[in-house]
């Protein structure tokens, strides 16, 4: 099993209604990806201050790398929804 992270910063303007449809859009492709399990959300509860901005998060629990990396090829082609960030450029690793 592979579980992937993902630290999300959410614009201010971005309510509770719109982050739950975009939770149910993650959860939606669960029916998509082959191998896509348990999708769970969360706000960033931690004490540490290592959270650089990122409020919430969410993981999604590959059956194995395979499943996982049969989705490289959508986030290639994807467009944040709306209310996401994407890190800057110093930030990014790609």
């Amino acid at each position: 099993m592979i579980r992937h992270c993902v630290f999300v910063r959410f614009r201010n303007d971005i309510g509770v209604d719109e982050r739950k449809a975009i939770h149910a859009d993650l959860e939606a492709l669960r029916s998509v990806i082959n191998g896509m399990g348990t999708v769970r959300f969360s706000t960033n509860v931690s004490p540490e201050p290592f959270a650089r901005g990122f409020s919430h998060g969410f993981t999604i629990d590959f059956r194995d790398a395979a499943a996982r990396d049969a989705t490289s090829c959508m986030r290639r082609i994807s467009v944040p929804a709306p209310g996401w960030s994407r890190p800057s450029k110093a930030a990014r690793r790609d």
